[in-house]
């Protein structure tokens, strides 16, 4: 699990069972990989909601103010990516 994940899920009080036998270690196991593809999921709406920024254009605003909006959005998913990039 990627080491961001861990310090968020310890944060979370989220308690990753220690496994003392085969059958507490596929549980456990089950439980990672659960919570992975769970940050996983969130992580991926986040960089939705960027692109979707991304392509930001009320027809109001001046290009300059849409391509500020739109650059800042495309960093935003960029570091995002690399934050939680295991």
């Amino acid at each position: 699990m990627n080491e961001r994940l861990k310090e968020l899920a310890e944060q979370a009080k989220i308690q990753l069972t220690k496994p003392t036998n085969y059958a507490t270690a596929l549980a456990a196991d089950g439980q990672l990989k659960a919570l992975e593809k769970f940050a996983e999921l969130i992580i991926r709406e986040c960089i939705i909601i960027c692109k979707n920024i991304e392509r930001y254009d009320n027809g109001q605003d001046e290009p300059e103010t849409i391509g500020h909006i739109r650059a800042g959005a495309a960093f935003c998913r960029e570091d995002i990516i690399e934050h939680f990039r295991s």
